[in-house]
């Protein structure tokens, strides 16, 4: 991994974890987040441990999976109306 990608990796943590607890418009931008991060892994597991070095004990498997649904279907809302 590039030292540019791992200070954009580093960024992207960074501002997720203030979005964190925020309520429904940051989970929606912290899910977009997520899935940005997600990207830029080469597979789930390394995802995985990314997201376990920098949101341990602040967000669970479940609640990174359910920000980046969120915003996966605001999306899908938002170009719909």
């Amino acid at each position: 991994m590039t030292a540019t990608l791992c200070g954009h990796l580093q960024s992207l943590a960074e501002e997720a974890k203030t979005l964190i607890g925020k309520g429904t418009l940051y989970a929606i931008r912290l899910g977009e987040i997520l899935i940005e991060a997600r990207g830029l892994h080469p597979g789930d597991r390394e995802f995985g441990q990314w997201c376990s070095a920098n949101f341990a004990g602040q967000m669970s498997k479940r609640s990174i999976g359910n920000a980046m649904d969120l915003a996966r279907h605001f999306e899908v809302i938002r170009y719909s109306v």
